[in-house]
């Protein structure tokens, strides 16, 4: 009966492919200077077997009209990667929403999109210090007590003393920040729908994938600032 499983076994064994070709192909890479990373050896391979896969100049699968424009001004190559790709997408995202909601925050006597996070934030994290405020919201602390004291002043935030530590304050939204928010959330001119055209399934896979990425960079910068 072993036998029997031994013979298949021993004929799909002789059908593995060789990693010859593949070292063979490293060395000419190296030798040819083409790159350093396994992503550079990847494209190498690609453009030498199929020149055609490998995107040109002229063509990118990004609806976006800076890169296209860059692309006519011969600027594309200044993103060369992903990352930076990456980066570049999300800090133009911030930017639009920053847009789309400034007139409502105006409009509300909000002088920046921080004024109203800080004031959210205590909407539903009351009894807080400034120091904690500052790092829920990932704003440095001069910014953040600048931030604090407008809304302070505003009669947005109160204070009132840490039973645990007189020497500090612990910050709360008062009724009229809880108002103003309220009215701010009420308002239909603030409800642009920054998932756009997306179907809720659609939807469903963006929130996961965001949530995973604030997750794991909230803990990353949590972590460093505990290091400074």
């Amino acid at each position: 009966m072993l036998s029997f499983y031994l013979i298949p076994l021993d004929i799909e064994m002789s059908h593995q492919p060789s990693i010859l070709p593949l070292v063979e192909q490293w060395e000419a890479f190296v030798k040819a200077k083409a790159g350093t990373t396994v992503d550079d050896f990847a494209k190498w391979i690609l453009l030498k077997e199929k020149p055609e896969s490998i995107p040109t100049k002229n063509t990118t699968p990004f609806y976006d009209p800076l890169l296209q424009e860059a692309q006519l001004q011969g600027d594309y190559p200044a993103i060369p990667t992903s990352q930076g790709l990456a980066i570049h997408i999300v800090i133009r995202l911030f930017k639009a929403i920053r847009f789309y909601f400034k007139p409502t925050l105006q409009k509300h006597g909000f002088k920046s999109l921080e004024e109203f996070l800080f004031l959210a934030t205590l909407s539903w994290k009351n009894n807080i210090s400034k120091k904690t405020l500052c790092r829920t919201n990932m704003t440095d602390i001069p910014t953040g007590i600048d931030i604090i004291k407008r809304l302070i002043q505003q009669g947005l935030v109160g204070e009132q003393e840490n039973p645990e530590d007189k020497r500090e304050k612990l910050l709360l939204a008062t009724d009229l920040g809880k108002q103003k928010l309220f009215q701010l959330f009420s308002d239909p001119e603030g409800s642009a729908d920054v998932m756009a055209d997306m179907n809720t399934e659609e939807r469903l896979i963006f929130m996961r994938m965001i949530d995973r990425l604030n997750n794991f960079h909230t803990k990353v910068y949590h972590q460093q600032i505990d290091d400074r």
